[in-house]
């Protein structure tokens, strides 16, 4: 069985829907999230990409074409000289766009609800903290994150759009520990409210994991 991949891109805006169409008429699927960040501190798109590994070099080649790097300003705050003294600003070319990219390993690939069935990479399952990243249809968040509560568990829930019809979806990201990992998976196919409802679940590793950081 070929290992997996799951690729997050961040790509400017204004390249979001070139890129998104091309991954997807290369017959990929991608999910979109809304985000902010960069040099510029303004909206950004996060994407999402489920891939074989041997789909990663297609996909890579792919965001390359459609993100384009271009010259920007912003400004870097430089004090004058003497207590109380205001900040002046001074214009800094930068670099912005093209494709900030992270390809990561998943350790195990689950589709529940729906007729969907379990693949799992032919690498060994790792104990320690699991990252559940769960994409499921944006009807059906709201009951799969009160179910998760009632379990006592945690999850950071964001609005997306994806797959092949770009449709409006859900993604859920959840820090677990390993033996926890088929009980949360459990716990949402339960919350999925019908027969035709699914959700997509990657577990990946996670190398150190802090929570309740601060003062």
């Amino acid at each position: 069985m070929d290992s997996r991949a799951l690729l997050i891109a961040i790509v400017q805006q204004q390249d979001a829907d070139l890129a998104i169409a091309a991954v997807v008429n290369a017959g990929l699927r991608v999910t979109r999230l809304g985000s902010t960040g960069g040099f510029l501190q303004t909206g950004n798109v996060t994407l999402l990409m489920e891939l074989k590994q041997t789909q990663v070099a297609r996909a890579l080649a792919l965001l390359k074409e459609t993100c384009v790097e271009r010259a920007s300003f912003v400004n870097a705050a430089e004090p004058v000289m003497g207590v109380g003294a205001p900040y002046m600003l001074n214009p800094v070319e930068v670099l912005v766009g093209g494709a900030t990219i992270f390809v990561l390993p998943v350790e195990r690939t689950v589709r529940v609800g729906a007729g969907g069935e379990e693949r799992v990479s032919p690498d060994a399952r790792t104990a320690g903290t699991k990252l559940l990243v769960a994409i499921a249809a944006a009807e059906h968040a709201n009951k799969i994150v009160a179910a998760l509560i009632r379990a006592q568990y945690r999850a950071t829930l964001i609005s997306s759009a994806g797959g092949f019809w770009r449709k409006g979806n859900a993604t859920l990201l959840m820090g677990v520990p390993a033996v926890q990992v088929n009980d949360v998976i459990a716990c949402i196919a339960r919350a999925l409210p019908h027969a035709h409802a699914s959700a997509t679940i990657f577990v990946l590793n996670v190398e150190r994991c802090e929570t309740h950081v601060g003062a």
